[in-house]
């Protein structure tokens, strides 16, 4: 039965996951290997819109037909499948067209995935009655980051389990700066294995806006491509 209801789930569309326009794509070819470029818009069942594609500085010219691999990314996953270049235009701005994918392959960002980071962030006490304290707010180091929290690096105590404080992230996605202010709730402290006296403060995020969540999960998608080597894709993408 179980097989049976998995055969007939509905196969999963690009309409269907409403990706962003301008999130980042890339591009493999035969003939040029990587490219990189964003979405401009797409009509279902008609075709996928792209800018077209720069290599060198200079915009790329295929043969209409060419079969490429193409991979989507959005705030909270990646999307993969083989479109032919259906047409390319200069008028009114360069893009191409790209056969619709009648289905594709989506690999969701995981709420849990952790990515490693070296990140500068300021610590703030959650209470009104801590905010005039000499001590806050501190700055302290994020060494990883998910959906769901941080691991914060401290010489000094934050606060006990259970305890609340506002984080201030300034992350680079997407090559636009943008800060992050959110509250989170102290889950663990633990003594750091390589500095004496260090600790280690695990914080839980809470009362996220869309807006932070998005940012966020382009910021943990971003550095997760940087991990699994796809930096030189990133650079190309954010020019």
């Amino acid at each position: 039965m179980s097989k049976a209801l998995a055969n007939h789930r509905p196969a999963i569309t690009l309409a269907s996951l409403k990706p962003p326009i301008g999130s980042p794509v890339q591009l493999e070819s035969a003939d040029l290997g990587r490219l990189g470029t964003r979405l401009l818009g797409y009509q279902e069942q008609g075709s996928l819109i792209l800018a077209t594609p720069k290599q060198a500085g200079r915009r790329v010219v295929l043969k209409s037909g060419a079969l490429l691999n193409v991979r989507l990314i959005t705030a909270v996953s990646l999307c993969t499948f083989s479109a032919r270049l259906l047409a390319q235009a200069r008028d009114p701005y360069p893009h191409w067209h790209l056969e619709y994918p009648p289905a594709l392959e989506v690999s969701r960002i995981r709420q849990h995935a952790r990515v490693p980071v070296n990140l500068a962030v300021s610590v703030d006490d959650y209470d009104e009655a801590g905010l005039g304290m000499a001590s806050w707010p501190r700055t302290v180091f994020c060494r990883d980051i998910s959906l769901r929290g941080a691991s914060l690096l401290s010489s000094q105590p934050l606060g006990e389990v259970g305890e609340r404080l506002y984080v201030t992230l300034r992350l680079t996605v997407a090559g636009e700066d943008q800060v992050l202010l959110t509250p989170a709730l102290i889950r663990n402290v633990q003594p750091d294995g390589g500095a004496a006296g260090s600790l280690i403060c695990g914080v839980e995020f809470f009362d996220l806006d869309e807006d932070a969540r998005l940012v966020l999960a382009g910021f943990v998608y971003q550095q997760s491509l940087l991990e699994a080597g796809y930096g030189d894709y990133l650079a190309e993408v954010n020019r």
